[in-house]
């Protein structure tokens, strides 16, 4: 289990073949060690912070190349609430992470941009405005290298107006939420920075659930806190040459600005979370005294424990859990003292254990289990547990399989299960002849299934760089166009002497494909020209200039108008120049070369999206999860179920896997297409799903469908807008996440029974169905509210049963529903 890790992202082509995720980069901060014979006080002197010396620190580049930090989640297996208040706990990293992406921009912006897409959030301040004055002064300065265990409620406050301004028009609830993380942001930002601080966009994402007890905010923190000493320089990052004591000190000091992070989001945190997040590991966590470092052992050989992580789906409230506990503790002191101080035995207990002689072994692992059982009954008796977490306890004990307790704050959220011996994934229990214990946890599974527990699999396309799934394919193609011409040279001409020649990319595209292509031809240090149809949001083309492009152009009511018009307008135009530029662009040099990039039909966008299909193979067989059932995508052009198909062509095991193929109504060319038996155009868009706004798919996408109709494999739906936005304001509410409507498409099958109804048949309790979230940028909070109002809960009425029969569903399916 690893802590922070940092990696650099460099604007240079690389040699992966393809960009999933994020562009390949090297481990290295930029610039290089600190000159010798430099004076104490110039290598001390960061951003004001004097007096101590930074040992062995590389310098800092304010105009370095963008760079990533990341910070794991974490679970506390016990001690929750006590360590609160001076008691011992165990907690533990898990692979679930939070990154964020520096970007440092033009000196002449003087501006500070923060980005957290997953929660809706985007905000810019303008540096100089900025509390300088309250933070800076001498009575309540702090260095990079102090331990504050408070805050100070006049700097808060002389950050309030700043504040005030973030998600100022969000409903209560959205606003709450991304003030907290600007708040924390921002605290951090004016004590360990200044005026004169390089202007950058920080961007965050995350893999961690909000709000379920596995340390979202301190992971996040962690990152911000990461990223802000880097750039203070006072952070050296990872080098060859780095003693231990030094790589303790600055991990040490990361951990202290995520703790104070953690005191503007939760109020009154014990710390364990950020110290996880920071080193990695488990630890066991005490802290006796807040004006003081806490103590910690760092758990390295901590054994590798048969856990399940359970989510109830019960959204709760850290804070609010955590001030319950302390007005109990003020109004029954000894009672509650006495509960902490059985949590602190249970835990000491627990530490014997896992780091004595035999951890793993069968009486160890049922004394762990017993010890989990006491724990939650202690932690019931503060009045942090919740019904859904009663019932799954309850489950778990008539199954037989393990130990269950509530893992972080309680009243919803997590529960961990410490399985017994013997019990295993189902996969294991055949491999291993333990078919009793295995049914046993077959069983469970069935059962939390059926009563909510268990989620639909969603790979998250949405975290890719451009927001979608478009990074994969456009970005395979821009780099397979690049090696392609780059390296070109004439006839006859030696390797040698090949000419490097340059390309100008040009891309047409609702807005998710242009995206994905300037994020892509940035990152190749190319420029990228991109045309929209008049359609296209203000905020989308807003969106591209701001990613980096070279020029963004508006024609034509579809994307086929906008693509007719690039090609033979605008690549003609950039062609014919010798100098000078058209409106939005820059000039264009004669040795430059146009490259047109296909949003969705081409060979190498769908191979760069198969790489979908491959993860999620990986990912489900490393989970021991096994292979999909469905695999539900959306279809625009068709480019994401070409990928998908041509993925899971000749893939052993996944010869069953049915592929459900979503549209919206007014951008549904597949359905119709098939239901006529040819391919047909759509005279016009009249969805609001513009993102899936091609008015007749790729013929291999037709082929693809139509013999996978034919065979059963594929099956196409047809749903209205108001379920697709439906879809997005459900998601947005159970899973903290933004998505645009050709994504909501997808989602929506989550709710009332709309799967069953497009698959035209029952879906069995053991059956695994991954939705692909796409993404796309193509939405705000505001717009999603927008929704909710506009649209309503389409399935108020549905009985708790969701049978499809009682859904008041539009869902269509023309290929046999």
């Amino acid at each position: 289990m690893n802590g922070v890790r940092s990696k650099g992202v460099k604007g240079q082509p690389q040699a992966s073949p393809r960009m999933n995720g994020h562009v390949n980069g090297t481990a290295s901060q930029g610039g290089g060690r600190e000159k010798d014979g430099s004076s104490e006080d110039e290598a001390s002197a960061v951003n004001g912070h004097t007096r101590r010396p930074l040992h062995g620190r590389k310098e800092s580049n304010p105009l370095a190349p963008p760079f990533i930090v990341s910070a794991p989640g974490k679970t506390i297996v016990y001690g929750e609430h006590a360590v609160v208040h001076g008691k011992a706990a165990i907690a533990a990293a898990i692979s679930l992470r939070s990154y964020l992406l520096c970007t440092t921009l033009s000196k002449s912006k003087r501006t500070l941009c923060l980005q957290f897409p997953d929660i809706g959030l985007d905000h810019t301040w303008h540096i100089p405005d900025l509390p300088w004055t309250a933070f800076k002064h001498s009575s309540r300065r702090k260095r990079y290298y102090d331990l504050v265990t408070t805050l100070d409620q006049e700097l808060v406050d002389a950050m309030q107006p700043h504040i005030t301004t973030v998600s100022s028009k969000a409903k209560p609830s959205v606003q709450q939420r991304h003030q907290q993380a600007a708040s924390a942001f921002l605290y951090l930002f004016l004590s360990l920075g200044s005026e004169n601080s390089p202007p950058c966009t920080y961007a965050l994402r995350s893999t961690v659930p909000v709000g379920v007890g596995l340390g979202s905010s301190a992971s996040i923190c962690v990152c911000i806190s990461t990223a802000l000493l880097l750039q203070c320089r006072a952070l050296s990052g990872p080098h060859p040459d780095q003693m231990s004591k030094e790589a303790e000190e600055q991990l040490e000091r990361i951990n202290r600005w995520a703790f104070v992070g953690e005191l503007l989001i939760h109020g009154n945190p014990s710390g364990v979370d950020n110290t996880v997040a920071t080193n990695g590991h488990a630890v066991l966590f005490q802290r006796k005294d807040y004006r003081k470092p806490p103590a910690v052992e760092i758990l390295r050989d901590f054994p590798e424990l048969p856990l399940l992580l359970i989510d109830t789906g019960q959204a709760k409230s850290t804070a609010t859990e955590v001030a319950k506990v302390g007005h109990l503790k003020t109004a029954h002191p000894e009672v509650t003292g006495l509960v902490f101080d059985a949590i602190d035995s249970i835990t000491r207990s627990a530490h014997s254990i896992v780091t004595g002689e035999n951890p793993g072994s069968e009486a160890s692992i049922t004394h762990l289990g017993e010890l989990m059982n006491v724990n939650h009954g202690l932690l019931t008796s503060l009045g942090v547990s919740h019904p859904r977490l009663e019932r799954l306890r309850y489950l778990v004990n008539e199954s037989g399989v393990g130990w269950t307790k509530l893992t972080g704050a309680g009243g919803g959220g997590c529960a961990i299960t410490l399985l017994k011996p013997g019990a295993s994934s189902s996969s294991d229990s055949h491999l291993n002849g333990d078919g009793a214990q295995g049914s046993a946890l077959q069983e469970l599974e069935r059962q939390l299934e059926a009563e909510g527990f268990a989620k639909i699999l969603l790979k998250l396309e949405h975290l890719q760089p451009s927001g979608s799934f478009k990074s994969r394919g456009v970005g395979n193609y821009c780099l397979q166009a690049l090696r392609n011409r780059r390296q070109a040279s004439t006839p006859g001409t030696h390797p040698e002497n090949k000419t490097e020649r340059k390309v100008h990319f040009y891309s047409s595209s609702g807005g998710n494909a242009g995206l994905a292509c300037v994020h892509a031809a940035r990152s190749l240090g190319c420029p990228a020209t991109v045309v929209v149809p008049l359609s296209t949001k203000p905020m989308m083309v807003e969106r591209l200039w701001a990613a980096g492009a070279h020029g963004v152009r508006r024609f034509g009511g579809t994307w086929r108008e906008a693509d007719g018009f690039l090609r033979e307008v605008v690549m003609v135009e950039a062609r014919g120049k010798k100098g000078g530029g058209s409106e939005g662009e820059g000039e264009e040099e004669e040795e430059e070369e146009g490259v047109y990039v296909p949003p969705f039909d081409h060979e190498d966008v769908w191979a760069g999206n198969s790489t979908l299909v491959e993860e999620v193979a990986r990912q489900m067989g490393g989970d021991g999860v096994g292979v999909p059932d469905v695999v539900v995508c959306s279809v625009g052009g068709g480019g994401l179920f070409n990928g998908i198909m041509q993925g899971i062509e000749g893939r052993a095991g996944w010869e069953a896997t049915t592929v459900l193929a979503l549209e919206t109504r007014g951008a549904d060319s597949l359905a119709q297409s098939l239901e006529q038996g040819e391919l047909i155009t759509l005279p016009g868009i009249t969805s609001l799903a513009t993102s899936l706004g091609a008015t007749r798919v790729s013929e291999r996408t037709f082929e693809l469908a139509s013999k996978g109709q034919a065979s059963g494999r594929v099956r196409s739906a047809v749903l209205t807008d108001a379920e697709a936005a439906m879809g997005c304001w459900r998601f947005a509410d159970d899973e903290r996440t933004l998505v645009e409507l050709a994504c909501g498409v997808n989602v929506a099958l989550c709710y009332g029974g709309r799967l069953e109804k497009a698959l035209g048949r029952p879906v069995g309790r053991e059956e695994k169905v991954v939705i692909v979230v796409c993404g796309g940028q193509n939405v705000t909070t505001s717009m999603v509210e927008g929704w909710r109002l506009e649209c309503g809960d389409l399935d108020r009425a549905v009985t708790t049963n969701g049978h499809a029969e009682s859904v008041p569903s539009t869902v269509t399916a023309p290929n046999g529903v």
